[in-house]
This record gives structure tokens, C-alpha cells and sequence, in this order.
């Protein structure tokens, strides 16, 4: 996951090495830039905000699971399958 403080302090660093007469007027831009987006990398709380719209999906309780049987593979597929399931299985 990408930091943004870090991607804000890069990017101020390639700026200074650019321009060094204006280190200051960069250094206030990035606390600015950090206190005005602090709110927008943090985990929201609380219940999502309500709608006007409502999409209810509806489904019939009696319906069943369809389980097609895969399709026809040669060997060396099938064999790379179970290698890809059981490293899936392992993984978790």
C-alpha cells in the first residue's frame, strides 16, 4: 500500500533539488498538504451515510446452488489445476 506522506515528502524533496531558493514556501505547502487531507486516509466509522435510492436484491428462498462440471481438460491442465487448488488451499 502506497503511502501518501511519504509520496507528499518525495515529492517535495524533487522539488527543493529543483528550486532551492524556495525550501520555506515548499516546507509550509507540505504541512498544509498534510493537514488538509489527513481525513481522507482514515478507516470510516459508523454506519455509511443514507440514500434516497434503495436497490433490495431479491432472491427466490427455494432456489438451488448450480455446480456445472467444469470443462474437459487434458492431463497436463488438469494436473496444473490440482497444483493451483491445493497452493490455494494452503495459502488460506
Amino acid at each position: 500500500m502506497v503511502n501518501i506522506w511519504e509520496c507528499i515528502d518525495k515529492i517535495t524533496e524533487m522539488v527543493v533539488e529543483a528550486t532551492p531558493h524556495m525550501p520555506a514556501d515548499l516546507e509550509m505547502w507540505r504541512l498544509r498538504m498534510r493537514k488538509a487531507i489527513t481525513d481522507l486516509f482514515e478507516l470510516p466509522t459508523g454506519d455509511p451515510l443514507a440514500s434516497k435510492f434503495n436497490f433490495p436484491i431479491y432472491t427466490d428462498p427455494a432456489a438451488t446452488v448450480h455446480h456445472p462440471q467444469p470443462y474437459g481438460m487434458t492431463d497436463p491442465e488438469h494436473l496444473q489445476f490440482g497444483i493451483q487448488i491445493t497452493g490455494t488451499l494452503a495459502n488460506g
